[in-house]
């Protein structure tokens, strides 16, 4: 039998993960390896930091669903990969073997500035998620004194939704906060149509969201957000959605990365002359350069699963062969953002959109990605769970 290992339960892997009884008939069998053993659906994160949902609804339990379907399950993360010997260290110092790799390894928050020491216990990053409780902690540091002062940084789409839903989340807790978001560009959401933008901000504005536009940050120090410009402002914590980062596990194994350390692919999500493959955060797209948003590794999931298949069914050299499938990224996608009012943004191209329908399109459509285990992206017919989250005082 072959052995395809998958490095990474991300959204790219979860179609290999639920056809892994078919890839056991065609004599490949299948380990993942992942740090923790359940998967945040990248789309429902906003709604788990505002209290929308349960955690328990926008979780899926890859763990179970490999070792259900005849896989074997890792907790472990890889550290380095040897293409020419075909061997992965992994974080717990075991070493496993495989003829086929694919990467979905995710991607963490990255920092664009300096942070001093002193400053570190106060930032949160939002990537990668596996506890959301540590957005709590600010309203458990502050409860019954002076209001707690979150800075978002950063102003696409991630830094929107968070900065709506953090106030949403001190309201549910009865918690004060104040929240701003401080951006080095000229407005919110610069990769959309201007109108998204504007609309966000007016949004925010009504929650009480102070907006700072071409405001670039340099350095994180104690209690304070130095600017390029020489100027501070104050903050008690600082969430940053600036960018995100690739693990270095690439780079430092010597594959074809881009600058940030990205595996670099073609249009085939292979590296060139390997038997490797891989998608998501992690990736950099040859063809041209895709933002890093969950429905690219949604989509790139078929694209794995078939060219995974045909790799470990193929005994001689990669050189010169085509897998069978590639990687075409949709014109324009749909893409809708929790804004933390209890209203969705829609964008797609120029359109744009705005209202209470459209959070609840939203919620269908992640709920139904969720209920399926990953399997299928389209609106569930049955309501995703209300409960909110648990809150320890």
């Amino acid at each position: 039998m072959k052995d395809l290992l998958l490095l990474g339960a991300g959204h790219a892997h979860l179609k290999t993960i639920h056809a892994i009884p078919v890839l056991h008939q065609h004599g490949v069998r299948v380990v993942v390896v992942d740090p923790a053993p359940h998967l945040y659906y990248s789309g429902s994160i906003s709604g788990i930091v505002g209290g929308m949902i349960a955690p328990r609804g926008g979780t899926i339990d890859t763990r179970a669903i490999v070792e259900r379907n005849g896989g074997r399950f890792v907790e472990a993360a890889a550290i380095r990969i040897d293409p020419n010997d075909r061997t992965v260290a992994l974080s717990d110092g075991n070493i496993l073997s495989w003829d086929v790799l694919s990467c979905a390894v995710g991607s963490h928050s990255e920092t664009r500035f300096t942070v001093d020491e002193a400053a570190a216990d106060r930032v949160i990053p939002v990537k990668p998620v596996r506890d959301v409780s540590r957005f709590d902690r600010p309203f458990l540091d502050y409860a019954g004194t002076h209001p707690c002062h979150i800075v978002v940084l950063g102003g696409g789409a991630t830094a929107v939704e968070i900065a709506g839903n953090m106030v949403r989340r001190a309201r549910l807790r009865g918690s004060s906060c104040q929240v701003s978001v401080v951006t080095r560009s000229a407005q919110l959401l610069p990769g959309f149509h201007p109108a998204a933008g504007k609309i966000a901000e007016a949004h925010l504005d009504r929650l009480g969201v102070a907006v700072h536009v071409n405001s670039s940050v340099t350095r994180v120090g104690a209690g304070k957000i130095i600017l390029a410009d020489g100027s501070t402002r104050a903050y008690d914590y600082v969430i940053p959605a600036t960018g995100l980062g690739v693990p270095s596990v690439f780079a430092d194994s010597g594959l074809p990365v881009a600058k940030d350390g990205a595996l670099r692919v073609n249009r085939s999500l292979q590296v060139s002359g390997y038997p490797i493959f891989g998608g998501g955060d992690c990736i950099s797209f040859a063809p041209q350069e895709l933002a890093r948003v969950g429905v690219h590794a949604v989509y790139q999931a078929q694209v794995i699963y078939e060219n995974a298949l045909w790799a470990a069914g193929d005994t001689g050299p990669m050189d010169g062969k085509e897998p069978p499938a590639s990687y075409t990224p949709p014109d324009r996608m749909l893409q809708i953002l929790n804004l933390g009012d209890g209203t969705g943004l829609a964008i797609r191209g120029s359109r744009v959109r705005v209202g209470r329908l459209w959070l609840a399109l939203k919620e269908r459509i992640d709920w139904g990605y969720v209920r399926s285990g990953g399997a299928r992206l389209r609106p569930s017919v049955a309501a995703p769970p209300r409960e909110m989250i648990p809150i320890t005082r």
